[in-house]
């Protein structure tokens, strides 16, 4: 199998319910993105299939993850910190490669594995591809579905042309949407195509092939999309801010936590702010919290409900009480804020969060016809003996029958708890 360059992979099983996955490819070769093109003038750059250990361009596949490395009885390893991958060469110094993931959730590994394998495979034919496109543009639902069967036989053997169709600028409107389909339809071996274009000279190339990067959601793009962050074009960093949400990294929090504080597009701050409430990192909460006094109410509301996001890791106590304590405070002077979807925003964290030191700030909204219903919510949410005494109160007294039915009910939801 050596001889084949084909990757062997074991995976362990660790108590803690993680796995490692090692992949010995010590006989083969790793295809780089560097030197002469195979492709002629293709803009992934000048690039070619060499027998060097470099995954993309001059960036190992650790750098694909963005962990650091270290060595431990003779091999290099990765880190765990969610996801990780290294390369180097093999003991005696013989060339070789020995990428090690460290993976949480062990349903991941084979997913992973596919996006990273950069194992040498000879690119289809482009005539193939050119005809499979065409197929899948036009209008016959058979012809479709040949050249779909034609494409899963292809596999990886698909990727570049097809990439190499979509960053092609002659390539008609039609054809290069239906080469983004056909390459996403490869799965997480499209990746290794999306890869490059993120890089290319055209903004519009670099947008789709990030947002595609997030649509796939595997964790071998998080390096590429925390560089898009820094993308020239706005709307760019915004997809990229999207897809690092959907990748749900620790990791990646800093970067976004840069992105929300220092960037001049509202777009992308606000999709920063979003993407922080998923990746349950340190970092997030001070830029979060910070982002509540943003200029724009839409940053307010997407840091609003980012603090909902992490509500449950907040009120467990897990990133500390003096971090809870700012949260809540912060949350409670926005219960005041003068955008409505900001104070919606809020009063759904500050329930979410379930911590009585915000009553008297929910209390306050209560004047407010607007913010009520979502104030009764959010009050049943914390539920404690003020909430009961409160809930039992506006039920009794208000005139409104939709206001005591949504206080009856949120005081039903604190007796079954």
């Amino acid at each position: 199998m050596k001889n084949l360059g084909i990757a062997f992979v074991a995976v362990l099983a660790l108590a803690s319910g993680a796995a490692y996955a090692q992949i010995d490819t010590t006989g083969g070769s790793m295809p780089g993105l560097s030197g002469s093109s195979t492709f002629g003038s293709s803009t992934f750059g000048s690039s070619a299939f060499s027998n060097n250990t470099s995954a993309f361009g001059s960036t190992g596949l650790s750098n694909a993850f963005g962990n650091e490395t270290y060595t431990s009885g003779g091999r290099i390893q990765t880190r765990p910190v969610g996801t990780a991958a290294a390369t180097g060469r093999a003991g005696g110094g013989q060339p070789g490669m020995v990428p090690t993931l460290f993976l949480r959730d062990t349903k991941d590994i084979a997913g992973i594995l596919a996006a990273a394998d950069t194992t040498y495979v000879a690119p289809a034919d482009r005539q193939a591809i050119q005809e499979i496109v065409a197929a899948m543009a036009g209008p016959d639902a058979a012809g479709k579905q040949a050249a779909e069967k034609r494409l899963t036989d292809l596999g990886r053997s698909a990727v570049f042309p097809l990439a190499q169709l979509l960053q092609d600028q002659e390539t008609p409107e039609s054809y290069r949407s239906a080469a983004g389909v056909a390459l996403m339809r490869l799965g997480p071996m499209a990746v290794q195509g999306f890869l490059p274009l993120t890089r290319d000279p055209s903004a519009s190339v670099r947008l789709e092939a990030v947002r595609s990067l997030g649509l796939l959601g595997n964790r071998v793009g998080m390096r590429a999309l925390t560089d898009a962050l820094e993308d020239p074009d706005a709307d760019v960093r915004c997809a990229a801010a999207q897809a690092l949400g959907v990748l749900k990294q620790t990791s990646t929090g800093v970067a976004l936590a840069k992105s929300l504080q220092k960037d001049v597009s509202l777009d992308v701050r606000a999709a920063a702010a979003e993407s922080l409430g998923h990746t349950e990192s340190r970092a997030a909460i001070e830029p979060l919290i910070t982002g509540l006094a943003d200029k724009e109410p839409r940053v307010r509301a997407a840091c609003a409900k980012a603090l909902a996001a992490m509500a449950d890791l907040l009120a467990s106590g897990q990133r500390g009480e003096v971090c809870r304590t700012k949260v809540v405070e912060a949350l409670g002077a926005a219960l005041g804020d003068t955008d409505p979807a900001v104070r919606a925003a809020s009063i759904e964290a500050v329930g979410l969060l379930g911590d009585e030191r915000a009553v008297d700030r929910l209390a306050e909204r209560l004047s407010n016809a607007g913010d009520r219903p979502a104030v009764i919510k959010a009050l049943g949410r914390i539920g404690r003996d003020r909430t009961r005494a409160l809930l039992s109160q506006i039920a009794s007294e208000t005139k409104d029958a939709a206001v005591r039915h949504a206080a009856e009910e949120a005081l039903g939801g604190i007796q079954e708890r």
